[in-house]
């Protein structure tokens, strides 16, 4: 089997992205995670494959960092084996990737032993397929043989955690914290797991403490979300719901809780409660990209062609002509939604 080389554009997001411990699974993406419009991974590149190869098990693959002109790469990790597929899945709302692993076949190198050089071919692209007759495939292949002195990624299980005895017992004061720890969460700000297994941890003790207050459920499902612990996620964000039925921020926590386990319809239901709530364009934009990953593309235009606010959808790089352009019933749409406009009826 011959072996898939990626070159990472940003190392700093390592630990939360290619290398980040989700419900025992890693995740990547071959090809840039700056565009917005992402490409299909050529899966003829393969020997193995063909154009109508949809994926391939069992490939090792090998993550590189350099400048884009340089013809010399570093290795910083691999995946023993992983699924790699033509199609991007979007495992969440906030993690994609092409390329599956179980996490117990992720292997990220400290960056003190990031030493090993490799020739990289094609400057212009983000990853390469290096097949047995490769002069570098011997090197990859003896280096999947070797067990690294030391392993960087941090899994859950492992991940250093410590509560503070005095914080747990005070309830109001740990949920305090809590909030502090989402902020950073929600923000993109964590530095790696241990800090998103952290408000999971306090959380629960501020459940134990506080349970007829939805905060603290909020909390521990957000925290849930982001580590892919679906259940768990799903019956807290459902008791804080008893607590407070017509929350929107609640109602699109469990919106993003249902996109996980694939349960679109009901996912997007939650999107637009939220947004029937609150009047707040970004859950009516989120509905339509539910929509849109379950394949629906007629309600997902019509979810973006609802946003007045063009500036979000511009953002979320969401362009409606070009939807008109590759998809016939986004004119009739289109043509429906400005006779309406006119106070028109359909003929």
């Amino acid at each position: 089997m011959a072996i898939l080389l990626i070159k990472i554009e940003d190392t700093a997001s390592l630990m939360l992205n290619e290398f980040f411990d989700y419900n025992g699974h890693a995740f990547a993406l071959a090809g840039s995670r700056k565009q917005e419009k992402r490409q299909e991974f050529r899966m003829e590149e393969f020997y193995e494959a063909s154009m109508d190869t949809e994926m391939l098990e069992d490939v090792p693959v090998f993550f590189v960092t350099g400048a884009e002109a340089d013809t010399e790469a570093s290795v910083i990790g691999w995946y023993k084996k992983a699924r790699v597929s033509r199609k991007i899945r979007s495992v969440s709302l906030f993690l994609e990737g092409n390329v599956e692993a179980v996490i117990s076949d992720a292997v990220l190198l400290p960056e003190k032993d990031r030493s090993i050089k490799i020739r990289w071919q094609t400057p212009d692209q983000l990853y390469e397929v290096v097949e047995e007759e490769d002069m570098r495939f011997g090197l990859l292949q003896r280096l999947l043989e070797t067990e690294p002195a030391e392993n960087a990624l941090l899994r859950y299980a492992f991940a250093p955690v410590k509560l503070d005895p005095k914080l747990i017992r005070q309830p109001d004061t740990c949920l305090k914290y809590c909030s502090a720890l989402a902020r950073v969460l929600v923000e993109d700000q964590c530095r790696d797991i241990s800090e998103i297994k952290l408000l999971e941890q306090y959380a629960k003790k501020v459940i134990e403490k506080k349970r007829s207050d939805p905060d603290g459920y909020y909390y521990h499902a957000l925290a849930c979300c982001h580590l892919g612990f679906f259940k768990d996620g799903i019956k807290s964000v459902q008791k804080a719901l008893e607590l407070e039925p017509e929350a929107a921020d609640l109602a699109a926590l469990k919106g993003m809780l249902l996109f996980e386990k694939g349960y679109y319809k009901d996912s997007a239901a939650c999107f637009h409660k939220a947004y029937e709530v609150s009047s707040e364009e970004e859950y009516l934009l989120t509905e339509g990209r539910v929509c849109s990953a379950a394949g629906w593309m007629d309600k997902a235009y019509d979810c973006f062609a609802a946003v007045q606010n063009k500036e979000l959808l511009d953002a979320a790089g969401i362009q409606l002509k070009e939807m008109e352009k590759r998809w016939s019933f986004a004119n009739i749409l289109s043509f429906r939604r400005k006779n309406r406009m006119k106070g028109k009826s359909r003929p």
